[in-house]
């Protein structure tokens, strides 16, 4: 039987505090699992079923919201956007704040194990999310304003 604690992951690979999200089997046979703290992922977890050796991957800092994965693990599509608010009232306080700031959202392709980190689009809409979604472990399907549908391909 295979455990791993909360305890042991901070303890041996220093990471951050989190909730043990739901896993799932990648196409090499590996379990990926995620540790977040509310809608925001922090790292994941590869665990090897043949050794049960364990990775910890960490997501870039300006991960605002649980992000887009590829079926095989490696490419994740996110936005460094304000996130999760969930008060209409203080997110449109928020909004504001970033359309004074002149702050743009962009989202990028990241790649976990090489961290390659690919600005794909960016929009001056702060509430603007691209919908982002893997086609495939090289296609990612993006919307720009006003709705217009984008691919982007890895390679």
């Amino acid at each position: 039987v295979f455990v791993l604690t909360l305890d042991e992951l901070i303890k041996k690979y220093s990471v951050k505090p989190a909730s043990i999200g739901v896993g799932r089997w990648l196409e090499n046979g590996e379990l990926q699992v995620f540790l977040s703290v509310g809608p925001i992922t922090y790292d994941y977890i590869l665990v090897d079923p043949r050794d049960w050796s364990i990775q910890v991957l960490s997501l870039p800092e300006d991960v605002a919201a649980s992000p887009a994965w590829t079926l095989d693990g490696n490419w994740i599509a996110y936005n460094n956007g304000p996130g999760f608010i969930g008060i209409a009232e203080i997110e449109e306080k928020v909004y504001e704040q970033w359309r004074k700031e002149g702050r743009k959202v962009s989202l990028f392709a990241y790649n976990l194990a090489t961290k390659e980190k690919i600005n794909i689009a960016a929009v001056n809409d702060p509430a603007w999310k691209f919908n982002a979604t893997w086609l495939s472990n090289t296609e990612l399907e993006y919307f720009i304003p006003p709705g217009e549908r984008k691919v982007y391909k890895t390679r």
